[in-house]
């Protein structure tokens, strides 16, 4: 949806359906982004900040799980609402010769440990994500 006003609202839904699947964990916080050369987030120290709570509004939209959502397998994923964050759609640079951005797609989620062998993991933060460049429409 490149720079479409509803390119976020997309990917939101897209993430959700997906976490329909989700056995385990929670996801808690949905981050878009401009992903810097190297697909990071721009700014942020992972080892400093690993659930991703004191990002900078530059360049990032951070969603954050907000209850959950029924699926058709009968599993929740959860239900992402817009938290902060300036780096909308219309502001993202899809056009041939302008430079293309690269977008990011960062989910955040907990794991909570089941049976108490492993309690040094209880409650971590891990993370997903996946950049893609954001392609212009040249089919109109």
């Amino acid at each position: 949806a490149g720079s479409d006003s509803t390119a976020d609202t997309l990917i939101v839904s897209v993430v959700e359906q997906a976490l329909c699947s989700q056995d385990f964990g929670n996801a808690t916080k949905l981050v878009i982004f401009d992903a810097g050369a190297d697909g990071s987030v721009p700014g942020h120290n992972p080892a400093a900040d690993p659930e991703y709570d004191n990002l900078a509004v530059a360049n990032t939209v951070t969603y954050e799980a907000n209850g959950t959502n029924t699926c058709a397998n009968g599993n929740t994923a959860p239900n992402f609402v817009y938290d902060v964050g300036n780096w909308t759609p219309s502001i993202r640079d899809d056009v041939l010769g302008g430079g293309l951005d690269d977008l990011g797609v960062l989910i955040v989620y907990s794991h909570d440990d089941i049976t108490g062998v492993l309690p040094f993991f209880e409650g971590d933060a891990y993370t997903e994500q996946t950049v893609m460049r954001l392609e212009p429409d040249v089919q109109g």
